[in-house]
């Protein structure tokens, strides 16, 4: 047995118990007591706080599950085949009974690998500060999940989903924006993001992002600056950005402002966020443009504003449809 391989097999029980105590302290029922062991734990010796900062870091990494194609089984594979093969098959079965006696893995799984989901029903907004300070705003309709590690936090938003998001600085974890069309790399910046079926449209209040589109070269991100936007779609390059509209973000305050838009446009965006379906029954009225500013607070009056401008009229024909005739 060589030096390096003593050296390595003594690790491994350290590498067995940073496991256990990673798994602990981010448990929802983690107690005083403890913490006070595992302080106690760590400044035992340098070799000990080695032996957690390797194991975090490996679950972390595993953590970002969402980001990786590799199925997890093969990632952990990988991350032992690394190991001598002793090492390996210890610290596999370390982990397997680990699992078998108090479902370490399990639990590790849910608090380390499964993000937290908020979501926004019809005509709802919802405000979240996040654990790392950063602010999240979600408009109608919206679903994200939030991942936080020790090396980057990530978001996924759905198609549908509006949000804003006020992110906290913090240069030793990068925050990462996903989407179906691309990503957007945050450090500490301001930004409101929609996510459509075609497209993402990125609007940067605050700071600056890197942009890129899915399926595309990667380092031909596109930076976006403070009262700019950019839509980006999956396999094609993004364009320049052009001036953000003042309305674009007015959903935050309760309002809705559209500016010499058709009305069929309108009505498939208002839709997001009342409980009954609009429809239009005319062609010809839905290619009518107008300007409108519109209150969240009093949906009910939305066609009643409209109706100032456009003639038209409604029928509430179901719990569920609204048909909108010409006036």
């Amino acid at each position: 047995m060589t030096p390096d391989t003593a050296d390595q097999n003594a690790h491994e029980p350290l590498l067995d118990e940073a496991a256990e105590w990673i798994a602990r302290m981010r448990a929802a029922d983690v107690t005083h007591a403890d913490r006070a062991a595992f302080s106690k734990w760590l400044a035992r010796s340098p070799a000990h706080r080695s032996a957690f900062d390797s194991m975090a870091d490996l679950w972390d990494g595993l953590g970002a599950v969402t980001l990786r194609s590799e199925p997890l089984p093969a990632r952990m594979a990988a991350a032992a085949a690394a190991r001598s093969p002793t090492s390996s098959w210890r610290w596999l079965a370390g982990i397997g009974a680990l699992a078998a006696t108090a479902t370490v893995l399990v639990l590790a799984f849910v608090l380390l690998f499964a993000p937290t989901t908020y979501t926004t029903a019809p005509g709802e907004r919802l405000q979240v500060e996040l654990e790392d300070g950063s602010l999240l705003e979600l408009n109608t309709r919206s679903r994200v999940r939030v991942g936080m590690g020790r090396t980057q936090r990530v978001l996924d938003v759905d198609v549908g989903s509006e949000i804003y998001l006020a992110v906290a600085g913090d240069s030793s974890r990068p925050f990462v924006v996903q989407t179906r069309h691309g990503t957007i790399e945050i450090l500490g910046t301001e930004l409101g993001i929609h996510v459509e079926e075609a497209r993402t449209r990125v609007t940067v209040t605050r700071g600056q992002v890197a942009v890129s589109a899915k399926e595309t070269d990667v380092s031909l991100r596109r930076p976006v600056e403070a009262g700019q936007t950019l839509s980006i779609s999956a396999g094609l390059l993004p364009g320049d950005p052009a001036a953000s509209s003042i309305g674009q973000l007015e959903w935050r305050h309760g309002r809705l402002v559209y500016d010499q838009v058709t009305l069929q446009e309108l009505i498939t965006d208002l839709n997001r966020y009342l409980p009954k379906r609009m429809t239009l029954m005319a062609p010809e009225l839905g290619r009518e443009r107008l300007s409108a500013v519109l209150s969240l607070d009093h949906q009910e009056s939305m066609l009643e504003s409209l109706a100032a401008i456009l003639p038209l009229r409604w029928v509430e024909v179901s719990d569920s449809l609204i048909i909108i005739h010409p006036g």
